[in-house]
């Protein structure tokens, strides 16, 4: 099924799976008046998806496909830009035990798409700043070997142009045991 931001059907989008088993080439479909498709008859093994609507961006789906399974895909799709909006920053400090963690892996990904936004690394005091774009919903993953990964959701509201939003996500590590 192919949807938009809010879950409602698209009619129309382009649908396109690619992958060494298809001998012929590329399969080709439409989302029909209920945003829904179907691709049947495929051999187990990797495939790509690709979706593309009038005024939304494209959509890239990585997909690992079973002798006899059936996979039913929700394909969510974003408005497309017509104009440079400013990011919105989301910053803050990845600490353990109160004391501030350099080199950790910072990442935020789009909770509706799961497409990655962007990834940054913690300086020397623990200190990150990443810039999205689309206000929504997102998670905001923190990690550093020997510690268990911290997670966050949160919701970033869409800015006005010439007005960058601003964030502070703060984020704490706990230590394995025994490492």
């Amino acid at each position: 099924m192919v949807v938009d931001f809010y879950g409602q059907a698209l009619e129309g989008a382009a649908i396109e799976l690619k992958g060494i088993q298809l001998s012929k080439g590329p399969i080709r479909t439409n989302s029909d008046s209920n945003g829904q498709y179907q691709i049947k008859d495929l051999d187990g093994g990797s495939y790509e998806m690709t979706v593309i609507f009038t005024g939304f961006r494209r959509e890239v789906v990585s997909i690992e496909l079973f002798v006899d399974e059936i996979k039913r895909l929700v394909v969510g799709l974003e408005v497309g830009k017509i104009t440079d909006v400013p990011p919105i920053y989301i910053s803050g400090v990845v600490q353990s035990k109160g004391k501030p963690l350099p080199d950790v892996i910072v990442t935020v990904t789009n909770a509706f798409n799961g497409r990655k936004s962007t990834t940054a690394r913690t300086d020397r005091l623990g200190r990150y700043t990443i810039g999205i774009f689309d206000g929504g919903q997102y998670v905001i993953t923190a990690f550093r070997v020997g510690f268990e990964a911290a997670i966050q959701t949160k919701r970033f509201d869409s800015v006005f142009i010439h007005k960058p939003g601003s964030y502070r996500v703060n984020l704490s590590l706990i230590r394995f045991r025994g490492l």
